[in-house]
């Protein structure tokens, strides 16, 4: 179809960039499975602690592990999750990313509508302004 082609109700163009542009211009950057999720536990790790196994603990000894975990992480996957962590296991790579993967993935799921309502409403920036409140509750009330 032809760009600027009517479709039933909606007007269709080209998209001026797609995703494997963004990938190329390092917009998204995918590890080997393309797997966003596993590469910013990644970077995260990078940030917590230049990626150290046995790093000190931070936040006033709250704060432990890799990826710096709190106990309320724990305690959060546990209990959402249906898992059975140990706050020891914080200290654990391997664990503590499973750790961080569940609790992200988890609380993403939980505010995905909100975020991409606010998006669609107030703009790339919209999930963080005020303005889109009111929205946001226009859209809780429909059934």
């Amino acid at each position: 179809m032809p760009s600027n082609v009517t479709a039933g109700n909606f007007i269709t163009t080209p998209p001026l960039i797609d995703r494997q542009h963004f990938i190329a211009a390092g917009r998204i950057n995918l590890n080997q499975n393309g797997d966003w999720l596993d590469e910013l536990i990644r970077m995260i790790w990078v940030v917590e602690s230049k990626c150290q196994y046995n790093p000190p603990d931070g936040d006033g000894g709250r704060a432990v592990g890799p990826l710096q975990l709190h106990t309320a992480a724990v305690d959060d996957v546990n209990f959402f999750c249906n898992q059975n962590f140990s706050y020891e296991d914080r200290r654990d790579p391997e664990k503590a990313k499973q750790i961080a993967r569940l609790y992200i993935a988890y609380w993403l799921d939980c505010h995905k509508k909100e975020i991409a309502c606010r998006i669609f409403n107030g703009g790339p920036l919209g999930w963080r302004k005020t303005s889109t409140d009111a929205y946001w509750g226009k859209i809780q009330g429909v059934k």
